[in-house]
């Protein structure tokens, strides 16, 4: 599927909306994400879930290079920002 919205909506489906998303939910939305990030380096809004799913998952670095990308792409937006705040918090 080569579709921007169609993974960055199965993404959200997997991720968010799960009560309690499983690892291997966050596996398949953080897949998603990568894919749009293939077809759009700068979609924000996906750079900003992997950085929130590798925060979960105590990947520190990765989450940080993943927000900062997506503040770079658009510093205005609230969650990376609220992300970036909750990482530099863990850390």
């Amino acid at each position: 599927m080569n579709s921007v919205s169609a993974n960055f909506g199965l993404g959200k489906v997997f991720y968010q909306y799960a009560e309690e998303p499983k690892e291997e939910d966050k596996d398949k939305a953080l897949a998603h994400f990568e894919k749009v990030i293939q077809i759009n380096p700068k979609h924000y809004k996906s750079l900003t879930h992997i950085g929130m799913i590798n925060l979960e998952r105590q990947e520190f670095d990765e989450a940080a290079n993943y927000l900062k990308e997506a503040l770079i792409v658009n510093p205005n937006y609230n969650l990376a920002l609220v992300t970036m705040g909750n990482l530099m918090f863990e850390n």
